[in-house]
């Protein structure tokens, strides 16, 4: 059984390959990298590292030569008709090669009415659903590594300033939803299956009270308009294009889109997931 993980560099890539060395010869699993010069790592490790450009179809149906399971890590380009056609020349490289099962990293959304960071993920699992292949979908909450900029302010004494009112996400670790992915391409129960990944529920007081006990303060929360976020988001440098996205995605929140209560994270890990107070403080101890 040959497993494949595209964006094997990346650090959710490189650690589901690290995951998966555990259980399976190094030798069995495919790692699709855009820089052959970055992978020396994985070549270290025994790992088969081939280059694949997402928006070149021969090199993914060239890269996918042999791969049983594949697992497509969703890309980060911005453009969601680019990012959508991305995804579909690996799920039809995955599907030419004879792959078994094809596994997705999506995320929570509103399935009926997606935001804009939410349609590439809609798109692409319906193309998956479609593929004949057998499938199966992780849809991802909240790295709590997207909140390192919150907590770096945090620590210098500023407040958690949101728009989410009481909205409620559940953080988990990268290295959860890494390990939870690498599960999933391992069972032989993940056929077609689609799993909703979340730590547990907590609003941002919630997050900002547990983060006072890790940093031994309190930490405030000013909680403002959706108008008055995207000031605070263009006053720190976000790039103008990107604001909109960002406080529709905090808006989601608001209302109720992550709010997603399901055991399946700590189900595939076959452990509890990591609490938000022991992913705080290693967090902090890296800054």
């Amino acid at each position: 059984m040959k497993y494949l993980v595209t964006g094997g560099t990346g650090k959710l890539g490189s650690r589901v390959i690290e995951t998966l060395t555990k259980s399976v010869d190094a030798s069995n699993i495919i790692a699709t990298v855009r820089d052959l010069g970055k992978a020396e790592k994985l070549q270290t490790l025994g790992v088969d590292v081939r280059e694949a450009d997402f928006n070149d179809e021969f090199s993914l149906e060239k890269a996918f030569q042999g791969a049983d399971r594949v697992l497509i890590i969703s890309t980060t380009e911005p453009n969601n008709d680019k990012r959508i056609k991305q995804h579909t020349n690996a799920i039809t490289a995955a599907k030419k090669n004879g792959a078994s099962l094809i596994a997705y990293t999506s995320g929570l959304h509103d399935i009926d009415n997606p935001n804009i960071l939410a349609l590439a993920h809609s798109a692409t699992e319906k193309t998956l659903k479609e593929s004949g292949v057998a499938y199966t979908i992780l849809r991802n909450s909240a790295y709590l590594e997207n909140e390192l900029a919150t907590i770096k302010a945090a620590i210098n004494g500023a407040p958690i300033i949101t728009n989410t009112a009481d909205g409620k996400i559940g953080f988990a670790p990268r290295n959860d939803f890494a390990d939870a992915a690498a599960a999933a391409l391992l069972s032989d129960n993940s056929n077609n299956k689609i799993y909703n990944l979340s730590g547990e529920l907590v609003t941002y007081d919630d997050f900002a009270k547990v983060l006072g006990e890790v940093l031994g303060k309190t930490v405030p929360v000013k909680r403002v308009s959706d108008e008055a976020y995207a000031e605070v988001l263009k006053s720190i440098g976000m790039n103008e294009m990107l604001v909109p996205i960002f406080v529709a995605n905090k808006a989601d929140l608001r209302r109720g889109v992550m709010e997603v209560d399901s055991s399946d994270l700590s189900e595939l890990l076959n452990r509890p997931v990591t609490s938000l107070k022991d992913s705080l403080a290693v967090l902090v101890n890296l800054i």
